[in-house]
């Protein structure tokens, strides 16, 4: 589809539904198993072009779950939707309306970084207590990349300028502070990992969050850190 990824959802899976973005937006993410029957949408129901937030009904026992993928719909394949990933709830950098996803995050990086020398990355949303909020982003080097360079922030922003016109908008006019690029001390990430481990993550299902919310997991990725 266009160069890019679309799966199609098998019916015999699982049960799906989609929930509209204008419902998901005002329902708490504890709210899983207590979406009102009407909030949702079955496939034959859903439009192409239109993104929704996927909810799920498993055989092992998960019942109208919030899985926190968002897909757009791109197609279909007989009466089963074509879908394309977006990104996950919560996983959206959004100081001022901008919703940079982690594709757009995940692009600029590999853009104005470079692919080969970022071993790991994540991002918080930094609210200093005086001057403008701002992207705060982690990054480890990969063994034998070279340091960062002081343009690396620089670059960087305006790389995420062109993923996100939004985030670009914002930066021009004056409500958004430049980024800022932290190159963790090697290994951090990995002790970030451990971290999560020992408070009851998954190991099959742990992944590196592109938007950290724990102050504690950001004091890991900090600590021995230098700012680019």
């Amino acid at each position: 589809m266009d160069g890019k990824a679309a799966y199609c959802l098998v019916p015999s899976a699982m049960f799906f539904e989609f929930l509209p973005l204008s419902v998901a937006n005002h329902a708490s993410s504890t709210e899983k198993q207590h979406l009102p029957a009407d909030a949702t949408l079955l496939p034959s129901e859903v439009s192409v072009g239109t993104e929704y937030e996927l909810v799920v009904t498993t055989l092992g026992g998960l019942c109208r779950y919030r899985i926190g993928d968002v897909v757009r719909i791109v197609g279909r394949h007989a009466d089963a939707p074509l879908v394309e990933f977006r990104y996950r709830r919560g996983q959206l950098l959004n100081l001022r309306g901008e919703k940079t996803s982690e594709p757009q995050l995940a692009s600029a990086v590999t853009t104005a970084l470079g692919g080969d020398s970022v071993l790991e990355y994540t991002t918080v949303e930094a609210m200093p207590k005086r001057g403008l909020p701002f992207y705060r982003v982690f990054v480890e080097r990969a063994p034998g990349a070279p340091s960062f360079s002081p343009a690396a922030a620089a670059t960087l922003d305006a790389a995420l300028g062109r993923a996100n016109p939004i985030y670009a908008t914002w930066r021009a006019k004056g409500a958004i502070g430049p980024c800022q690029v932290v190159e963790v001390a090697s290994g951090s990430f990995e002790s970030l990992r451990e971290r999560r481990l020992a408070e009851g993550a998954s190991p099959q299902q742990l992944k590196v969050s592109r938007v950290l919310r724990s102050p504690v997991h950001e004091e890991i990725l900090g600590a021995g850190g230098r700012v680019v």
